[in-house]
């Protein structure tokens, strides 16, 4: 907290003194990036696309699919439905103190009129989560079963690590 309020005091004690030093600037990837996202907008929807877009595209419809079914399935449920679906599913796995403020926090979006905003992030959230439990518990389980595995997605590798007995399954 003191570097934190060093650095706002430093900042509003010294700011327009001296200007950024032109050896910091870095201008070279901006256009480079602007080139990609242009070539990607061009050739995405083209009427035939190569075998990377058709993934690209076939996964991206994938998610709108699921996040739209989630918002209706949501606005379905109407907002006490979903308050009431969001209080049980967090007492179940968070306790009786994460419900509580979980249903004050749908009941404030209710009041608020925040509702609609609440529904598509409440989507969004159920999709991420939900597709990364999708790839995450497999990859887990896998690198949990084969040592090979685990050290090839493992980017800095522990030098101490803690080995646990496999279980002789």
């Amino acid at each position: 907290m003191l570097v934190v309020v060093a650095m706002l005091i430093a900042y509003l004690g010294w700011k327009g003194r001296w200007a950024w030093p032109a050896a910091l600037e870095w201008n070279s990837l901006s256009p480079h990036l602007d080139r990609f996202q242009a070539w990607l907008s061009n050739n995405r929807n083209l009427p035939h696309p190569n075998i990377a877009f058709r993934i690209f595209n076939g996964f991206a419809t994938f998610l709108d699919n699921l996040v739209s079914w989630l918002t209706r399935f949501f606005y379905f449920l109407k907002w006490p439905g979903t308050a009431a679906l969001g209080t049980l599913i967090v007492l179940r796995f968070g306790g009786p103190k994460a419900a509580l403020g979980t249903l004050a926090a749908f009941v404030s979006f209710a009041v608020l009129g925040l509702w609609d905003e609440a529904v598509q992030t409440f989507a969004l959230m159920f999709a991420a989560v939900g597709l990364s439990l999708l790839v995450g518990m497999p990859l887990g389980v896998l690198a949990g079963r084969s040592a090979r595995f685990n050290k090839a997605i493992t980017p800095f590798p522990r030098r101490h690590a803690r080995s646990f007995p496999r279980s002789p399954t």
